[in-house]
């Protein structure tokens, strides 16, 4: 059980760091929605679209956006 607790402290403090660059580079508020809901789950564009609401050919317009920062 206690290795169960430390491994869920790492994931946990592991997703804070995420989310703390994610408000760092996000370029905007639905940039940043992007990136949290591929940081829980990673999906498909379409999946991804569902899951937020958001037009599929805005979010590819962002994804691109997102991929020249790599």
């Amino acid at each position: 059980m206690l290795e169960y607790q430390k491994v869920q402290a790492s994931i946990t403090d592991a997703m804070g760091k995420c989310m703390d660059v994610i408000e760092e580079i996000a370029y905007d508020t639905v940039e940043a929605e992007i990136l949290y809901a591929l940081l829980k789950c990673p999906m498909s564009q379409r999946a991804l679209s569902m899951q937020l609401g958001i037009p599929e050919y805005v979010l590819e317009s962002h994804l691109e956006r997102c991929s020249r920062k790599i």
